[in-house]
């Protein structure tokens, strides 16, 4: 057992009375970390003193986390909210005017690798998007920054001069009286005996006083003790969040060593060093940590509850796990070979299950907010996580920030992985020991894998798959050759091309010159039913459900502002019987607006059902797919049959009966067809050996990409998010504008509409690049390359990778621009470029024109899914 240091403050003059307490609030935040104090700050703020907030904390203000943090502050991220939200911290922390330990020393990130050195380069993309300067370094540079390095084996760095340190208990006590002067109490010794929750809505909280608050929404920033608050909601184990200890050494003074170094971050040795009064601190992000987890942090992590009781906790200190990754830092810095250690802290952290914090409303809430998960980097994000806190209360979606939360989203795991506690721990542990390292395109990690296979999954694995997993599913990311045995087939990672590079280009021109299968079992599928279902789509939905039977729509949803919330087809089966089909990432947060919209509206009589585990979907796609399906039901016309955006039920194909829609992802003639998991192996298989013609089995992700991308559709948390509308991505086409039937989120869409343009869009790129070597390019979209309209930045892209009918790299992008009107004109007259650092360049950007369309790239008229071949289709 690990030792507990409970060390109590004085409280520092914030009320702990019972009869202080208030008995009604607006928000309740509860935890007294950096995360709750700053959003208390920034509410109060936000909301003046009408708006009333009660932060309570169960022990004292900074004695979870946040008083044995690093205080570091970057805003050098691979994560774009996360970089926003470190940027607010640098605006706000050095406002301040008292003492907080702000200190502008710098930062230095330091590659070992080419693939590393990439990596910072693409990092800093992000940090030019949002005027971040940045200078690219040598070696000699580097040890003129920071002479104390061992510059030996280093590719080059990045210097940021505007980053720093402060001191977090400071900063975060800094905040707190000036909410508590904006008018919000903080009661510390406060802890949350039980929650009020009836239905959707958290009404009341009972202190441990006896005291019962009263609340309109409540937010959740208790680090570790999250999941256990949550769990006392009745909502169970659903924060895919894990304690992870962190470990950070500070060594004796060295003659010479002040603020005026910057941190140092060495992505290949996994740890950063930091000048500390007068000496260095040595912070690692060891490989593989659960190894070496104590024994009470696995139990905490298995049951989900940390104990109320702890405060200032520290755990011994590991040389085991530490000690490589200190060996190369004595290695990098040897001056630190001649002083001794001051302090060594071993203190937990709450890590996420991918290394982006866990931010949002709860799915099966009305009001409940979570922010929690910010591995390592509360301190740096913490004035920004509460101002997103703010907005998401005030306003429904952060606003001041230029770029969505999407890769924060809490809700976007698959619930029962969130709720397995093996895997949340096995996963956590393992995003904490390669956050200092290269994120390859689709990479994918080892821990918790096959918990959510396909019906069809060993089909798969006898045809020769290799898998990768989204959102939970084991998904055949591409097929081994057939006369290669799979221990000769290593697979690998890389920036630029893999050899799932070829299997995709093979996969995508079979779907587009013959025709491929694909199993899209893993897409989300609800069946809403039930007296008012009709009319409960027509209210969520923007395109005109009330359509006959058998008809396909595609629809948006969006929010009262007009922003969309996802996209998705609707099938009507009967009069009141509807059938969904989304993206396996979207059917939780639909089926989560449906419950929403049925409980506001008290359509008791409307049922929505998850059947995705129940139904396996065989997608047959290509300008041959209609001539194989024909001859698997008895010579069956598909074409008079099935009509372009109809379904039929009980279509007979090798002898299984199925439903089956004529839509397409891809773009291409053919049908998914939707089949019980009974029946799947046998249709199957009749599929793949009992047609007229052999399909080829296809599955990459980035062959799906590549040709979705190439018809400009869409994918949530890539080209969409509640921050654009249904209009500035282009789904005005799905909007029932014109029809006196109301839906949420018309007003706005129409008052945008009438606005006179739009300043945002979603547009398509073309790569025009003959002369470029393409194996020395990164695969687009993975770096938030930059978008140039005449030398002006306008954007990055969104969604990008290869296009096999153009033979050239492709790509989505949101172009912003506050000062035109993104209309036509603009598109033709602009001199269009993206910024791409070749992989192991010298830090200079290729500069490759595009063409930029706002329609799509290839079968702009979309003949080839109404089976017309006749016509080159390609857009020139």
């Amino acid at each position: 057992m690990f030792s507990r240091l409970c060390i109590r403050p004085s409280s520092r003059g914030y009320s702990t009375i019972a009869s202080s307490v208030p008995k009604e609030v607006d928000t309740l935040i509860v935890g007294g970390g950096i995360i709750g104090v700053a959003t208390a700050f920034q509410l109060s703020r936000l909301a003046g003193p009408s708006h009333r907030i009660l932060l309570v904390e169960q022990n004292t203000l900074t004695s979870g986390t946040t008083w044995h943090a690093a205080g570091l502050q970057t805003a050098l991220k691979g994560v774009k909210c996360i970089a926003n939200m470190a940027r607010e911290g640098h605006r706000l922390y050095q406002s301040f005017d008292e003492g907080v330990g702000w200190a502008k020393t710098g930062s230095l990130g330091i590659a070992r690798t080419e693939d590393l050195w990439t990596q910072l380069l693409q990092m800093a993309n992000i940090s030019e998007s949002l005027g971040i300067p940045y200078e690219l370094c040598d070696a000699s540079r580097i040890s003129q920054i920071h002479p104390y390095l061992d510059t030996t084996g280093v590719y080059g760095g990045i210097y940021t001069s505007e980053d720093g340190i402060v001191n977090p208990a400071d900063v975060t006590m800094a905040m707190a009286t000036r909410a508590r002067a904006q008018g919000a109490h903080l009661l510390e010794r406060t802890a949350i005996r039980r929650i009020v929750r009836d239905g959707r809505r958290a009404h009341a909280v009972e202190l441990d006083s006896g005291a019962l608050v009263h609340m309109n929404n409540i937010i959740i920033c208790a680090g570790q003790w999250s999941k256990g608050i949550v769990k006392e909601l009745g909502l169970g184990d659903i924060l895919p969040a894990a304690v992870v200890p962190h470990q950070y050494v500070v060594f004796d003074r060295l003659e010479g060593v002040s603020n005026k170094l910057p941190v140092v971050r060495d992505y290949l040795n996994k740890f950063y060093l930091k000048p500390e009064v007068g000496g260095f601190m040595v912070g690692v992000f060891e490989s593989n940590p659960e190894v070496h987890f104590p024994p009470d942090v696995k139990e905490r992590n298995a049951s989900g509850a940390a104990p109320r009781d702890i405060s200032h906790e520290v755990f011994p200190e590991s040389i085991d796990k530490a000690g490589e990754w200190l060996e190369h830092a004595l290695e990098t810095v040897p001056a630190l070979q001649e002083v001794g250690i001051k302090r060594w802290l071993h203190g937990p952290d709450t890590h996420s299950c991918d290394t982006a914090p866990i931010m949002g409303r709860l799915l099966g809430t009305d009001n409940v907010h979570i922010c929690t998960g910010f591995n390592s980097q509360g301190i740096q994000c913490g004035a920004g996580a509460g101002l997103a806190n703010a907005e998401w209360i005030l306003h429904g979606y952060p606003r001041s920030f230029k770029d969505d939360f999407v890769a924060a989203d809490v809700n976007r795991w698959y619930p029962a992985l969130a709720e397995d506690p093996d895997w949340c721990e096995g996963r956590a542990a393992e995003e904490y020991g390669i956050m200092y390292g290269v994120h390859y395109p689709y990479m994918q990690l080892h821990s918790g894998r096959n918990r959510r296979l396909l019906p069809l999954h060993e089909e798969h694995q006898r045809h020769g798959a290799r898998f990768f997993e989204g959102f939970g599913w084991e998904r055949a990311a591409y097929y081994l050759p057939t006369n290669v045995a799979r221990h000769e087939y290593p697979h690998s990672w890389g920036l630029g091309k893999t050899e799932w590079f070829e299997a995709m280009k093979e996969e995508a021109r079979a779907v587009r010159q013959h025709v491929g299968v694909i199993d899209m079992s893993s897409f989300g599928k609800l069946l809403v039913e039930g007296d008012g279902a009709g009319e409960l789509l027509q209210w969520v939905c923007t395109a005109d459900i009330d359509r006959p039977i058998g008809t396909i729509v595609y629809t948006a949803m969006a929010n009262e502002r007009g922003g969309i919330l996802a996209d998705f087809t609707v099938t009507r089966l009967g009069e009141d019987s509807f059938y969904i089909t989304t993206t396996s990432n979207q059917p939780e947060m639909i089926k989560d607006h449906l419950h929403w919209a049925t409980a506001s509206r008290g359509m008791k009589g409307v049922t929505i059902n998850d059947v995705t585990d129940d139904i396996a979907v065989l997608s047959v796609m290509g300008p041959k797919s209609f001539e194989l399906l024909s001859s698997l039901g008895d010579g069956i016309d598909l074409h008079s049959t099935i009509p372009l955006s109809r379904a039929k039920d009980d279509l007979m194909l090798a002898g299984v009966s199925c439903r089956a829609l004529r839509v397409s992802y891809v773009g291409e003639l053919g049908l998914e067809l939707h089949v019980q998991k009974s029946g799947a192996k046998k249709l199957f298989d009749g599929i793949m050996s009992g047609g007229s013609i052999r399909p080829r089995l296809v599955g990459s992700l980035a062959m799906l990409d590549s040709l979705r991308m190439e018809k400009r559709f869409l994918h949530y948390g890539h080209d969409f998010s509640p921050m654009e509308s249904v209009l500035q991505v282009g789904l005005g086409f799905a909007c029932k504008l014109k029809t006196d039937v109301d839906f949420i989120g018309k007003a706005a869409l129409i008052r945008e509409k009438e606005a006179g343009g739009l300043k945002k869009r979603l547009l398509s790129l073309q790569a025009q690049c003959p002369d470029v070597d393409l194996g020395k390019l990164p695969w687009w979209g993975h770096g938030a390359e930059l978008v140039y309209r005449n030398d002006k930045l306008v954007g990055y892209l969104n969604s990008a990778g290869y296009s096999t009918v153009l033979e050239c790299p492709i790509g989505l992008c949101l172009i912003s621009d506050d000062r035109a009107i993104i209309d036509k004109s603009y598109i033709e007259q602009g001199e269009w470029t993206v910024r791409v650092h070749p992989i192991g360049g010298d830090g200079k950007p290729l500069i490759i024109p595009v063409k930029v369309t706002a329609g799509c790239l290839f079968d702009p008229k979309g003949r080839r899914m109404r089976g017309d071949y006749t016509t080159s289709t390609a857009s020139t």
